[in-house]
């Protein structure tokens, strides 16, 4: 998700083969920016575990 949130070509490349307009699961344009605005969330919300 970081990776794709930074706009990395790999990671962007995955993303839209999976969910762009030629992939598996085509997104509309509404549920594209749900779907980064949650990971955006994730990513931002992310806390360390400490080990112990």
């Amino acid at each position: 998700m970081q990776g794709f949130i930074d706009n990395e070509t790999r990671y962007v490349t995955i993303f839209e083969g999976w969910f762009g307009a030629r992939g598996a699961i085509p997104l509309n344009r509404d549920l594209r920016e749900l779907a980064i605005e949650t990971m955006r969330l994730v990513v931002d919300s992310h806390e360390n575990i400490p080990e112990n």
